[in-house]
């Protein structure tokens, strides 16, 4: 998922993307799909939001992995928002939906929306 979204992020128009997994093998996934869609200004770390680098912020944050995951790094990607960033959350069930609008990280964003496709959702927040 990581280069996955990163590399539709770069075709679509944006100027660069930093993904990171705590899965070697997302993380060595990425770095082929690199090479083979042939994109730049992509870096992918392996680890979690320490490997963010320092002072960075983002125009987008994309996030597709479970509920318990992303409440634990909701503090952090919330964090990285630049002014009028966007946070987009999926991987995410129908009853998650209640319970990540009600995070404290979430409470400075505003709620734009949530889709759904069958039993999963994707939410979009703004800052």
């Amino acid at each position: 998922g990581t280069g996955i979204l990163a590399i539709s992020a770069l075709k679509l128009g944006a100027d660069r993307a930093f993904g990171f997994d705590i899965d070697e093998w997302s993380e060595t996934n990425a770095k082929e799909n690199i090479l083979l869609n042939k994109v730049d200004n992509f870096e992918v770390k392996l680890g979690s939001t320490e490997v963010i680098p320092e002072g960075d912020t983002y125009d987008l944050i994309l996030a597709n992995i479970n509920r318990n995951a992303l409440i634990e790094l909701l503090p952090e990607l919330v964090k990285r928002l630049s002014k009028c960033g966007k946070l987009l959350l999926s991987g995410l069930l129908e009853e998650d939906e209640k319970i990540i609008k009600e995070q404290p990280a979430v409470g400075s964003l505003t709620y734009k929306e949530t889709r759904q496709q069958g039993e999963w959702i994707a939410i979009l927040f703004e800052k």
